[in-house]
């Protein structure tokens, strides 16, 4: 390649991730994409993105591990299995943090275009997201799940803080919800589900943000049970899906 192809070069392993993450071959997404993170030095935001984009499907690669060791035939393997799947989220939750401080950075510096600034607090706030929700996804070993519970709590009490009407803001308050129910902060859990109205119950769950099996059924009796004439619906779930 010439010096005048390099950018088209650089630009080809972003599109052979994107495709391969479509088709569902994640493994060579995660390799097209950490081949574009290795050589673009000049886009920032691109890398920024890039990463960001790596690091889920590093943590989707973790809930796969986690979902697969029951299948091991001892308990000390899947031990084994769930605490290799749980490294590899926890490993994808750090970068989600190291992303939010990127981006504080870009929006602070005062010669990042107007346009810049809008996409890195878009990811400022997917970073922020799913810290917390990533949190959530842990609940295994026993022993620590009370730990995982609270650092999904704090991580979605500080979504909140910086993005209070932000796009993942009423799922935040229901996944709140339930965490400080299962830890048992009855008040809490209440403070948070208060913010969530019931017409923007209504709109959520019909927008498909609850899903089917887990968080959907549970709203949708809350409605039915508010409608009724009812004045307040407890939210409890044990595991919190994204």
């Amino acid at each position: 390649f010439t010096g005048k192809d390099i950018c088209p070069y650089i630009e080809a392993f972003a599109a052979l991730g994107y495709c391969y993450d479509k088709t569902g071959d994640r493994q060579k997404a995660i390799e097209a994409y950490s081949q574009y993170v290795e050589k673009e030095k000049d886009n920032l935001l691109r890398r920024t993105q890039t990463q960001m984009q790596l690091a889920i499907l590093r943590q989707k690669t973790g809930k796969d591990i986690i979902d697969a060791a029951e299948t091991n035939e001892t308990a000390e393997a899947t031990a084994r299995q769930i605490a290799e799947g749980n490294k590899q989220i926890i490993l994808g939750i750090k970068e989600f943090r190291d992303f939010a401080r990127v981006c504080d950075e870009r929006l602070a510096d005062p010669a990042e275009t107007p346009e810049n600034k809008a996409k890195y607090t878009g990811l400022k706030e997917n970073a922020l997201f799913l810290e917390g929700g990533c949190w959530a996804q842990l609940t295994k070993p026993a022993d620590k799940l009370e730990g995982f519970r609270k650092q999904a709590a704090a991580g979605l009490e500080n979504y909140l803080k910086a993005f209070p009407r932000g796009q993942y803001a009423i799922r935040s308050y229901v996944m709140l919800g339930s965490l400080y129910t299962a830890l048992g902060d009855m008040d809490k859990s209440r403070e948070a589900l208060d913010r969530l109205t019931l017409a923007q119950a209504r709109g959520y769950l019909a927008a498909g943000e609850f899903a089917e099996g887990s968080m959907a059924p549970k709203i949708r009796a809350a409605i039915s049970f508010l409608e009724s004439g009812g004045k307040e619906c407890i939210i409890s779930e044990t595991s919190i899906t994204l």
